[in-house]
């Protein structure tokens, strides 16, 4: 398809803009990033823009006031590449294909082509987005094919890679690729910012080897992304409930922190109401909060008395537990046995513990 649009500062062709239905992006390098900066809702805040590409770069700033309300009511747009949206700060809503999705600060998602989608602004909130040609990808899986190094080998499997490969094989599929942090991942910002701008130092300033270099980095951040430890990868199809994602990352949280996460925490990484959330976790599986995390808190205490000779008071207090037999209680009700009875059974030896 050829876009005859107008072109935003030799970055993006934009065709259909006024649409009430879906605009449509080109983008006219193989790599671009935009910064995104609302700093509020206020008379006095203002909405910032940057954009960096192969060729151009662009930098404008305005007051909220002049431009959000505009930014906000923005029909839904496509486009001819892949999207990566990643929040630095605040949250975003994204409407995808007329479902919306709160993305809090560390998520990320990757559009595919042809998505018609939408970034709605909350309140204060700042984003990176990270624009990759066809061409690119393709120049990327080229590259790990022919990797010389095992950790770069390793990328083959990589989710990111193996989402892109799917949809460069069918650009009609409406699914995109959820990521979101693993709990102990507390440097996902920082990491993330520093990868976006070793990027746009490469595009703003580049000399012989930049290409390589930047091809180098954009494999970082898809290895990043991709390490299971750090992220959570879903493919998502259109069309699915939104609570479904939600209840998906309720559950990763729950794994990560074996289900010793409190519902007050769980409120601040999703950024909705434990209410909310209890009541999405009820709905999926017939169990409130408190005792779907048990679940995963006992099947890991199980794990600990069959496979390791940690004493009981010793796995309480790593799933913190300060009253023992608050634990020993809970173990019961979820195994129908003690904890000494379930080591016994599945270990075969005790290790001299009383008979509780």
């Amino acid at each position: 398809m050829e876009y005859k649009g107008y072109s935003v500062n030799e970055i993006l062709e934009v065709h259909r803009l006024h649409s009430n239905v879906s605009a449509y992006y080109g983008l006219l390098s193989p790599l671009q990033i935009t910064l995104e900066d609302c700093t509020g809702t206020g008379e006095k805040e203002v909405y910032a823009v940057e954009m960096t590409s192969t060729t151009r770069h662009y930098y404008h700033m305005a007051p909220t006031t002049e431009k959000f309300a505009a930014f906000n009511s923005r029909p839904p747009h496509q486009h001819n590449y892949f999207e990566m949206m990643f929040v630095l700060k605040g949250e975003i809503t994204q409407e995808i294909e007329e479902q919306e999705y709160l993305y809090p600060a560390g998520s990320c998602c990757i559009i595919n082509r042809n998505i018609r989608h939408a970034e709605r602004f909350r309140r204060r909130a700042r984003l990176l987005f990270l624009g990759f040609s066809v061409e690119l990808v393709q120049q990327l899986q080229q590259a790990v094919q022919n990797a010389w190094f095992a950790q770069e080998k390793a990328m083959r499997d990589n989710p990111v890679i193996a989402f892109l490969a799917d949809e460069l094989r069918n650009d009609e599929t409406k699914t995109y690729l959820d990521l979101f942090p693993a709990f102990r991942n507390q440097n996902a910002i920082e990491e993330i910012s520093q990868l976006f701008a070793a990027m746009q130092s490469q595009l703003m300033e580049p000399q012989t080897g930049a290409t390589a270099i930047l091809h180098g980095l954009v494999l970082r951040l898809f290895g990043y992304l991709g390490d299971g430890a750090l992220y959570h990868s879903s493919r998502v199809a259109l069309g699915r409930n939104t609570e479904d994602l939600i209840f998906l990352h309720i559950t990763h949280l729950l794994e990560d922190t074996h289900g010793r996460m409190t519902r007050s925490a769980l409120e601040k990484a999703l950024n909705y109401s434990g209410n909310y959330l209890n009541s999405v976790v009820v709905r999926h599986t017939g169990l409130c909060l408190f005792d779907y995390g048990m679940k995963f808190c006992m099947d890991y205490a199980c794990q600990l008395l069959a496979d390791t000779d940690r004493t009981v008071q010793q796995i309480a207090a790593e799933l913190n537990f300060s009253n023992r037999t608050h634990f020993y209680k809970l173990f019961a009700e979820h195994t129908g046995m003690t904890p000494r009875q379930y080591r016994l059974k599945y270990h075969g030896d005790t290790f001299g513990e009383s008979p509780q």
